[in-house]
Order: C-alpha cells, then structure tokens, then sequence
C-alpha cells in the first residue's frame, strides 16, 4: 500500500472509532423526531422507508417530512393518531355560530353588561 492510503486509513479508523449502527426502524413505528436544531423532539410515525438511511415521517400535525436516521429516535410510546385517520365515515359536524348583540337601547337596559353570545345548533 501506498504511504498515502495507509495515511487515509488511518484517519478512517480514528473518524469511525466511536461511529455505531443505528437500529433500523419499520413502517408504522412511533419516532421522536426534530424538525428543526430549535424545536423540540417531536412525536411522529414512519410512514415509508426511503434509500440512504431516511424515513418518511408523518408529524402530529399532519406533515409528511423526510428525515436521516439521524434526526429520527425510536420510542416505545402509544401510537400516533392523526384525526384525518380515526373515523373517516362520519365526518365531523359543523356548528353555526349567531351571536346576538344587543342594541343600544337594549345595552343601556342591560345596565352595561357585556355583550351575550347565544350559540344555536
């Protein structure tokens, strides 16, 4: 070998001296995951398996991100419930919010109370 390769081996072995494998991790697996260096560790689901050490990850919010192993840890937390996902069948209800404010003359009758909200099915 030549003075050169076993130089650049050398720095090889020093880099990867403390370099471990990570646990690889299946589709479906609840994951702590950082979008950002400033965010907290949020929680997540690995959605698919993408090439080069990276997972596609569903946010709590929603969010479909691509994170490496790097940004992704395993946690044996309960699994991740998206609402778009619980009961697709009955789609949620919509309310019709009327609010009532009274006149000024029914103000004045009220003796300055706050205005009343009168919520209707």
């Amino acid at each position: 070998m030549t003075q050169r390769h076993t130089a650049k081996q050398r720095q090889a072995d020093h880099y990867n001296k403390t370099a471990r494998e990570r646990p690889p991790l299946s589709v479906g697996d609840t994951v702590r995951t950082r979008w950002n260096h400033k965010e907290p560790w949020g929680k997540g689901q690995v959605t698919r398996l993408l090439p080069h050490r990276s997972y596609e990850i569903r946010g709590e919010d929603g969010s479909l991100r691509r994170r490496t192993s790097k940004h992704v840890r395993f946690s044996p937390e309960s699994p991740l419930i998206i609402r778009d996902e619980v009961d697709v069948a009955s789609p949620p209800t919509w309310r019709t919010w009327t609010f009532y404010l009274p006149t000024i003359k029914e103000r004045h009758q009220l003796d300055q109370t706050p205005d009343t909200v009168v919520l209707a099915d």
